[in-house]
């Protein structure tokens, strides 16, 4: 992206037409590309010198300057090597100048001394003593330098990028392959709305760098970041509004525009993200985070949710939708197509320093705050709150088996639990109580049977849940049935025993 002082274009009316590099620039470039080439490993001085010497292949200046511009960001600039710090060097020098400073010859004098003090010779000092300036720093290249005609692409593509980093507002329409231009820029945390045009065509209206409230570098480096993705839809017009000093201008960008294409986008294009992803796949390896879900209809426009979490065995998913730069109408928008998208499954993170304003504008809609990283487990447990917890459902039968069945033969034939468990009827509901340590069945009057202890601790789980109770049959039991042990504490020779159903639930 160039800096203003750089950006080279004219206007027809009030349409800016770029001055593009084109194949009539390549002969003045390539004396631009080699003669950068050549010092390559040198001191930046000597780049300086060069430049300042002129050129013998004529050309646009200002292309030229753009050009030299875009060469210099393709360099870094390391400190000259050397065997003692400069910062050193000087100390020990302007020591030693300080003992000749009424001599003529003092300054080689001081430079021969302090040579001696620090073991190089007058030579190496004079190098190294100003080494750290940046004048003096050496050229170097990560990577090949790039031929004339990819040269020219990033001179153009840093020229409209350089424009776009004036814009007051930006529209985009795509076709094919919208998808990967529309995801970059809700990966970049543009402030846009997208529109569906058709199948597979979509209009974006993105908010210009000079329309925040306070214009931002890493913002108008988002912005720019579009633009390399454009040549991956099979056709795009944009169009920009930019701030021209008092005035403004349009900007339009086709395909035609010889910008070239840039690599196809990455998965995730920032470290919070990734992080997150990274983090939420550990902690909860029993859902699948995907990164592309489909888009959300709402009003005319298309929203486009950060993630959707779906669990691996059963149907429980949700949306995550992360605010990043925003103004206020921005978060207003955003927030409002949430909420009206009529689904409940939205989790929507906010730096915390937004989030009362965001949980202000959608009560309705859950909002995690963070701060630096996302915590999934934050996220998950927002996600379950809002979520109706399923209902579980247990049948549980209590037969003979489940009962001290010589509950009411211990009682006397004149014990009014016999008037109950005569008058008790198949679907009569009763309770269960604990009283000291049975657990006994009981109705509207009072106890008519008992558990048997193992049936206390085999239905255990259930006893003190939300359980209903009901009679199913009643069993007319006889002395002589019981155990012959046993029969010396029954009080009557015969009684009623009932069965019954227990249905407990739970959520889950």
């Amino acid at each position: 992206m160039l800096p203003k002082n750089l950006l080279q274009y004219h206007l027809v009316g009030n349409n800016i037409v770029p001055h593009y590099l084109t194949e009539r620039d390549h002969p003045w470039l390539r004396e631009v590309v080699e003669a950068f080439r050549h010092l390559v490993d040198q001191p930046v001085r000597a780049w300086e010198e060069r430049k300042a010497a002129g050129w013998s292949v004529c050309g646009p200046e200002g292309k030229r300057q753009m050009a030299i511009g875009v060469l210099e960001r393709l360099a870094k600039m390391r400190p000259m090597d050397g065997p003692i710090r400069p910062k050193q060097a000087r100390q020990v020098v302007f020591a030693a100048a300080e003992h000749h400073r009424a001599d003529v010859h003092g300054r080689a004098k001081a430079m021969q001394e302090a040579a001696g003090q620090l073991s190089v010779s007058v030579a190496q000092l004079e190098q190294i003593l100003f080494a750290d300036l940046a004048a003096q720093r050496i050229l170097t290249l990560d990577d090949e330098l790039p031929d004339c005609s990819t040269l020219a692409e990033r001179v153009n593509l840093a020229l409209v990028q350089g424009l776009l980093n004036r814009s007051l507002h930006v529209d985009i329409r795509l076709r094919g392959n919208a998808r990967a231009v529309v995801r970059q820029v809700h990966l970049r945390r543009l402030i846009a709305v997208a529109r569906p045009l058709g199948p597979d065509a979509v209009s974006l209206e993105v908010s210009g760098v000079y329309s925040l409230f306070r214009r931002t570098t890493v913002y108008g480096r988002s912005l720019a970041s579009i633009l390399p993705v454009l040549g991956w839809c099979d056709d795009f017009a944009l169009q920009a509004q930019i701030a021209l000093g008092k005035r403004e201008g349009t900007l339009t960008v086709g395909p035609d525009a010889p910008i070239g294409r840039g690599r196809t986008p990455t998965k995730y294009d920032s470290k919070l993200e990734a992080r997150f992803a990274r983090d939420f796949a550990r902690q909860f390896p029993d859902w699948v985070l995907v990164r592309e879900p489909l888009p959300l209809e709402v009003d005319g426009t298309l929203v486009f949710p950060d993630f959707e979490l779906s669990h691996r065995t059963d149907n429980q998913r949700f949306l995550v939708e992360i605010v990043g730069f925003w103004t206020a109408d921005y978060l207003t928008q955003k927030v409002g197509r949430l909420s009206r998208a009529g689904r409940s499954d939205i989790v929507l993170v906010v730096d915390e320093a937004r989030c009362a304003a965001a949980a202000e504008l959608a009560p309705q809609l859950t909002v995690v705050p963070f701060k630096r990283s996302i915590k999934p487990s934050e996220v998950m447990a927002a996600f379950r709150s809002m979520v109706p917890r399923k209902t579980k459902v247990v049948h549980r039968s209590i037969l003979l088996r489940d009962l001290f069945v010589d509950f009411a033969g211990r009682h006397s034939p004149t014990d009014s639990i016999h008037d109950r468990l005569a008058m008790l009827q198949p679907q009569q509901e009763v309770v269960l109580e604990r009283r000291q340590n049975r657990v006994l069945v009981v109705d509207s009057s009072g106890p008519v049977a008992a558990l048997s202890r193992a049936a206390c601790v085999r239905h255990a789980d259930i006893i003190d849940g939300n359980i209903v109770v009901r009679v199913t049959r009643k069993t007319h039991r006889q002395a002589e049935q019981s155990a012959p042990r046993y029969r010396g504490l029954l009080q009557c020779s015969q009684w009623w025993v009932p069965e019954l159903e227990i249905v407990a639930t739970s959520q889950c």
